[in-house]
């Protein structure tokens, strides 16, 4: 306690030099304190809108694809979810699952005929859905027109941005309504054509430098444009269908030595979309660990041939850009109080200097070096502590009004950062305790040296400097 009167009573005698440190330690600590908050609250916001918008919390996919999923997998897609509905099952079966929603990515060409009985040729980007889970799950599409493809039979919806590069591009502008032909290469290199209808026109609500130029179709439409059909289960004769289900080799190629074998009524048979799905996205419950989740789901994913990956290796890059630009800040922040530490040693040492008659006083009447370390240390931690509080006050402040106003990004930064709009910071309470936590280290730190040179101080110098 004695220390720390006589530190407050030596700061008083120096007001000017004790104003000067503490507006450099709190302008330090409002960097600490409003970057802290800026960087946690980017990241955060950085993580809900890539799993509400892209990835959900993990995506699964077929363990036969060699690539990661990834949000704009458009030029390369995956390899087809085979047994899709088997895995829909199994993670119905969870409770920690919440929802979920399958969907492809692909790249066709769209045919339209012109006023002037011309034909287009225009490129869609876009992604194959399940229109009654997709929109549920991403609630990042407002329509403008049209529908979403409810109450209809198929067929795409445009976004508003390509809508207005198709028309000075092209010179072509879709309504709802208007039919068109979509063309896609099936997997055996045939081009294959599927007259459809356009449905709707949309504006992303995020990340709208990518879903400006990402479209939608149904999966219906999607699984005629690629073949993705087969024949329904019960539409093959009985005897036909309980052979192919055997096992047994010998019952299989015995099938053609029967009478009848070959003869099936055509005309009977019922077409059955088979899964063009090549990604399903999973939300947990709130609370669910999702890395702990995957690591129960290892079994059940060997056992029905699925992988999957959570949303930051899903993220296509964009988690990895707001890890970045967080160190980035981080780093900033880092070096700005470096850099403050280093002039409070100076100014400490300055002082010092100035003050060698009075150590050497002190020490002259028998104070020991501990004493004036600790001497010397109490008023800088006093100081320090009191500027960083203040530093703290003002940081809130800050952050209080940046809550309510938000805080302007540059437009690229802040579509890959937070896939849009405006950056709300929050202020927390371990920000604070880390703030002070950092300014009294840093205050310990930056008086190591000055107090080497405090100590060093004899009462023979004290007398020299007298004279």
């Amino acid at each position: 306690m004695v220390f720390f009167k006589i530190a407050i009573g030596s700061l008083l005698k120096r007001k000017r030099r004790v104003v000067g440190i503490g507006l450099l330690v709190m302008f330090g600590t409002i960097l600490i304190v409003f970057g802290q908050e800026f960087a946690l609250t980017a990241n955060t916001l950085s993580k809900q809108a890539i799993i509400k918008n892209l990835t959900g919390d993990f995506i699964v996919y077929s363990a036969r694809s060699k690539e990661k999923p990834g949000p704009y997998t458009f030029s390369n897609p995956l390899s087809n979810i085979e047994n899709v509905d088997e895995i829909k099952t199994v993670l119905s079966g969870y409770d920690e699952v919440e929802a979920f929603t399958a969907y492809a990515q692909n790249i066709s060409v769209i045919a339209v005929e012109k006023e002037d009985g011309t034909t287009s040729e225009l490129p869609l980007i876009y992604s194959a859905v399940e229109p009654e889970t997709y929109l549920d799950f991403f609630r990042n599409i407002e329509m403008t027109d049209g529908t979403f493809f409810k109450n209809s039979t198929g067929g795409i919806v445009i976004s508003e941005a390509q809508n207005g590069r198709y028309e000075e591009q092209y010179g072509v502008r879709f309504a709802v309504g208007d039919p068109i032909t979509m063309y896609g290469i099936t997997s055996g290199g045939a081009v294959n054509a599927v007259k459809t209808t356009v449905r709707g026109i949309f504006v992303p609500i995020k990340y709208e430098n990518s879903f400006d130029y990402i479209n939608f179709m149904d999966m219906a439409t999607y699984s005629e444009l690629y073949n993705f059909t087969g024949v329904a289960e019960g539409s093959l004769p009985e005897d036909i269908t309980e052979t192919l289900l055997t096992e047994n080799e010998d019952d299989i190629f015995g099938l053609a030595s029967e009478e009848g074998f070959g003869i099936i009524d055509v005309g009977s048979l019922e077409s059955a979309a088979l899964s063009g799905f090549t990604m399903i996205a999973v939300h947990l419950n709130e609370g669910v660990d999702t890395n702990r989740y995957l690591e129960t789901l290892q079994k059940t994913a060997k056992q029905y041939g699925f992988k999957t990956a959570p949303w930051d290796e899903a993220s296509g890059g964009l988690a990895r850009i707001s890890g970045a630009l967080q160190g980035f800040i981080y780093a900033a922040t880092a070096l700005i109080f470096i850099i403050v530490a280093l002039i409070l040693m100076n100014t400490l040492i300055i002082n010092i200097m100035e003050r060698t008659s009075e150590i050497g006083t002190i020490r002259a009447i028998g104070a020991k070096k501990s004493f004036v370390t600790l001497m010397f240390l109490s008023e800088t931690l006093v100081l320090n502590v009191i500027a960083g509080i203040a530093g703290i006050a003002v940081s809130a402040v800050l952050i209080l009004i940046a809550g309510r106003i938000g805080i302007a990004l540059p437009g690229p930064v802040s579509q890959f950062l937070i896939g849009g709009g405006r950056l709300y910071p929050t202020l927390s309470l371990s920000t604070v305790g880390q703030a002070l936590l950092i300014i009294v280290v840093i205050t310990i730190l930056a008086t190591l040296y000055p107090l080497r040179v405090a100590t060093r101080v004899t009462p023979l110098v004290a007398m020299s400097e007298g004279n």
